[in-house]
């Protein structure tokens, strides 16, 4: 068997980010972990910027980054593909 490349969070996570529009933090933490996450909103913030570092050391090699600007639940986050920049 062949083990996934990413967690089921992390595709969901790339799902949203590939659109193209900055996403704020907390819509993202609303679609992955729902509108009462298990554990409160400040462990959903925790496990989705989890998510998000190891997502930026698996594309990191491929010249992806991930960037959030701000803190906490009023951040967002940007994905940047230097073959869509231009």
């Amino acid at each position: 068997m062949v083990p996934a490349l990413f967690t089921l969070a992390q595709r969901s996570l790339l799902g949203h980010l590939t659109r193209g529009q900055p996403m704020p933090v907390e819509r993202l933490v609303d679609v992955l972990y729902g509108s009462d996450p298990g554990g409160g909103p400040e462990h959903a913030s925790a496990c989705l910027y989890n998510q998000i570092s190891d997502l930026r050391r698996r594309l990191a090699p491929h010249g992806i980054a991930l960037l959030t600007i701000g803190r906490g639940r009023s951040a967002e986050c940007y994905m940047i593909d230097p073959a869509h920049v231009g």
